[in-house]
């Protein structure tokens, strides 16, 4: 696996990412990204997709897909981290979930340090909702079997179309490459 950023190493539990955004994506996605790496260590990428924006008319396409990290201190320095590169970047919560947004960074597993997760983890709902989610998360972690449902993710990937989206290589590649700099 790829290292991106070099802030913390290998040390600390896995994390899988859900990142999206519909404004001004292409910025946003890649200074989140950039900030996540300074902040944690991030060791994959997903392919990132254009998405039609779910529950919103209107809206502009999303840019979604997932990264991998590593961080230590669990699931509340995690979302310490998440929270603050979603405030960087200005992301607004509102009554409306479906709202356009700046960056979105969802914590959807972490895994322990043996490959799994630990009791009484949850995985993110919209990882056996979404396509735009189980997807990419299944292109880094293929062999997952998700706690609560005790499916394996490649049977709900089964389920979703193929692609979630329109793929972005160009995009992807361009973000890999700008990481490594970090």
């Amino acid at each position: 696996m790829v290292q991106y950023g070099n802030a913390h190493g290998r040390e600390g539990p896995v994390a899988f990412v859900g990142v999206g955004s519909n404004i001004d994506p292409e910025d946003n996605v890649t200074v989140g990204l950039e900030a996540l790496a300074r902040r944690a260590s991030i060791v994959a990428v997903s392919t990132f997709y254009r998405t039609r924006p779910v529950g919103a008319t209107g809206s502009a396409d999303f840019y979604n897909g997932v990264v991998e990290l590593r961080l230590p201190g669990g699931r509340p320095a995690v979302l310490g981290v998440l929270t603050q590169v979603e405030d960087l970047l200005a992301r607004r919560r509102t009554a409306d979930a479906n709202a356009p947004r700046t960056i979105d960074l969802d914590l959807l597993l972490i895994l322990g340090d043996d490959g799994r997760p630990g009791k009484g983890e949850k995985v993110h709902p919209d990882v056996e909702e979404r396509a735009f989610v189980a997807l990419p998360l299944l292109e880094l972690a293929g062999d997952l079997t998700l706690p609560g449902s005790g499916r394996r993710l490649s049977d709900v990937a089964r389920g979703f179309e193929d692609p979630p989206g329109t793929p972005l290589p160009e995009f992807t590649n361009a973000l890999k490459v700008g990481l490594r700099r970090v």
